[in-house]
């Protein structure tokens, strides 16, 4: 693919992207994210939740985002709130571009652990 055509499909997905962003707005924690961040923070730190952590670890078993997410704010010191963020445009513009959402850019990006 050349430089040009590069642009011509990129361009466009990184504008609707950010389109979609400034119109749906960003919401960390609402809904099931909720269970998500209590993960990545039971990750971090297992003393902020010393009773009944089962109910979030149960529903996130067969993933393997709360470890890689726990991962990448270790290894990149950054909250976990603007982890969530810079993770989230990424996913943001490959649902608008077609890509499915295993794979971001190319890059295969297991949702589920596989047996």
């Amino acid at each position: 693919m050349t430089r040009t055509n590069l642009l011509a499909v990129l361009l466009p997905t990184l504008i609707f992207s950010f389109l979609g962003f400034l119109t749906m707005g960003y919401h960390p924690g609402a809904e099931d994210d909720g269970v998500y961040l209590s993960a990545v923070q039971a990750d971090l730190h297992p003393s902020l939740y010393p009773h009944d952590s089962q109910f979030f670890r149960l529903q996130l078993q067969a993933t393997v985002f709360d470890g890689w997410m726990a991962q990448f704010v270790d290894k990149t010191g950054i909250s976990v709130a603007w982890a969530e963020l810079l993770t989230f445009m990424p996913w943001e513009s490959a649902h608008v571009s077609g890509i499915p959402s295993p794979v971001v850019l190319g890059r295969g990006v297991p949702l589920a652990r596989v047996p």
